[in-house]
């Protein structure tokens, strides 16, 4: 099913799940989107198949807004932000809000400085986990300064940093990743790394909770 008013409405499929999308435009604002997302039931993976054992009275809703923009020619960046809703009648509902910005200034036509600030947020049974972090790369960008101009090559820093609901989560469902206590970090609630990326795609800012952060999902999982 579906109408159209500049929105697209796609139900996924062998899942109850629909998106809106609203896209829109404005000047030095290059892009802009706002979707809608709803599901119950198996269609709670919001683009996957979720639990397939759960039944319509656990619902999920998502609110995911960016935008992008090139003020001039050598500046631009993205904002995005997410708002999702878990309702459980088990009592094992969740909040998620994360946010996140990355500017980007290019000093050639094929060299830029790209900063990037995020922050997630799940409020959840076992206290309310926070994770944020900062980036910032050293770019090359051939084909020009333009935000969504690709390959890129980034020689980047990160530094992060979680609390102990982070790290409670993480041992209980992600053992062995970088907020858990047998990860890279430790017992730590902080941490950093350096390294190089090859980006051949566009992509987003990555504002997006780690799996240490959110439920654990039950497979099997079906990719929308």
């Amino acid at each position: 099913m579906g109408w159209l008013l500049k929105a697209t409405i796609n139900r996924c499929l062998a899942a109850s799940c629909v998106c809106l999308v609203l896209p829109f435009s404005a000047q030095a604002l290059e892009f802009a989107e706002l979707a809608l997302q709803y599901g119950k039931g198996p269609g709670t993976g919001l683009g996957y198949t979720g639990d397939v054992g759960l039944d319509d009275s656990n619902k999920n809703y998502r609110l995911v807004e960016f935008f992008n923009w090139q003020v001039t020619p050598r500046f631009s960046g993205q904002i995005e932000a997410i708002y999702q809703k878990d309702i459980r009648p088990d009592g094992n509902g969740q909040n998620w809000i994360s946010l996140g910005v990355r500017p980007a200034y290019a000093i050639t036509e094929q060299f830029k400085l790209v900063t990037e600030l995020g922050h997630d947020q799940v409020e959840a049974p076992g206290g309310t986990r926070k994770l944020s972090k900062f980036t910032f790369a050293l770019t090359w960008s051939p084909k020009g300064p333009g935000f969504w101009e690709r390959p890129e090559v980034r020689l980047y820093y990160t530094y992060a940093s979680w609390n102990e609901a982070a790290k409670r989560a993480a041992n209980e469902l992600a053992q062995g990743s970088a907020l858990s206590d047998t990860g890279a970090f430790g017992t730590a609630l902080h941490g950093a790394n350096v390294g190089l990326q090859v980006v051949e795609i566009s992509d987003a800012v990555g504002a997006r909770a780690p799996s240490a952060l959110q439920r654990k999902r039950t497979k099997p999982q079906v990719k929308s």
